[in-house]
């Protein structure tokens, strides 16, 4: 009787550990864009230094005309590690008008705010 339980068990946790990436939020990858004072988008997934592990400590840059922030966690493509990785969301909040160019990692981002 215990084994029988234990097999159901180990079978639901290895279609759960299946299932997991398919269920993840894609995350896009928006190297220029647009917004209004008050708005926020998610523009970018950041990836840890280890292909597929989050990472456990996310750093961005400062901008002028607004503030980088992280969201939840989701996927996205990576060509350094070969396919698709669980990345944290990265979120821009346009707080005045103006335009900035900013890196994150080797990625280069341009956002208008209007």
């Amino acid at each position: 009787m215990k084994l029988d339980l234990f097999r159901k068990a180990l079978a639901v946790l290895f279609l759960f550990t299946l299932a997991t990436p398919a269920l993840a939020k894609d995350i896009p990858h928006i190297h220029k864009f647009d917004l209004k004072v008050g708005q926020t988008r998610v523009f970018y997934g950041y990836i840890g230094k280890k292909c597929g592990v989050l990472p456990s400590r996310v750093s961005l840059p400062k901008v002028r005309i607004g503030t980088l922030s992280t969201g939840k966690a989701g996927i996205r493509g990576s060509r350094r590690c070969n396919g698709r990785v669980p990345a944290v969301e990265i979120k821009f909040t346009a707080t005045k008008k103006g335009r900035a160019t900013f890196r994150i990692n080797e990625d280069r981002f341009t956002v208008q705010v209007r």
